[in-house]
């Protein structure tokens, strides 16, 4: 479900919220770490003057402290690196993998392959290019199809036409030959009249 709300969301939100996520933890730990110290000697100054603890006592607790902050550091440290593996990985898997299939799918269409089959699982910005992407792909097939129609019309109207052309041509011919016939009947008869 967090997954599926998570892609709805535009890219800069998604940064927004990767990048808040990580100041907040980073900054959480830092208070903590911060209150930690601030209670940790003031409870230490309040122990030595009250009961006047033995130095050697509070050097212990000072090296228990100091301990303590090195790891409070640590996994604060660690947060970061955790929090700016999540960014990374958001930008990562969302952006450039997406980006990555639409160049695949546009170099293939690029090629003529009009057969792309596009899957569109978000609507953020990512999502809307591969939706236009796919009404282009669409919008190509029918023009394809259009084309192909056509084409298969003007065969079919250029055979029509060729045989249209073959008769008017054994027509053209037999009227040739016919008027060569009356021609060669009408010398004759000249001659026969001549004679």
């Amino acid at each position: 479900m967090i997954k599926s709300w998570f892609y709805g969301l535009g890219l800069a939100t998604k940064m927004f919220i990767s990048f808040s996520f990580a100041m907040f933890c980073g900054t959480l730990l830092g208070a903590i770490s911060l209150y930690q110290a601030w209670r940790m000697g003031d409870l230490l100054t309040e122990i030595s003057s009250k009961y006047n603890v033995n130095p050697d006592v509070l050097s212990e607790s000072m090296k228990l402290f100091e301990t303590f902050r090195y790891v409070t550091i640590g996994i604060m440290i660690f947060s970061m690196i955790f929090c700016s593996w999540l960014m990374h990985f958001t930008v990562k898997t969302v952006a450039c993998k997406s980006l990555w299939y639409a160049l695949q799918a546009l170099e293939k269409i690029a090629d003529g392959d009009l057969r792309q089959n596009i899957s569109v699982k978000s609507n953020e910005e990512i999502g809307k290019l591969f939706s236009a992407m796919k009404r282009i792909i669409d919008k190509l097939r029918e023009f394809a199809g259009d084309v192909n129609q056509m084409t298969r019309t003007l065969a079919e109207s250029s055979q029509v036409m060729l045989t249209t052309i073959e008769e008017l041509n054994a027509s053209a011919h037999d009227q040739t030959t016919q008027t060569e016939q009356v021609a060669s009947a009408v010398i004759e008869m000249s001659q026969t009249l001549g004679d």
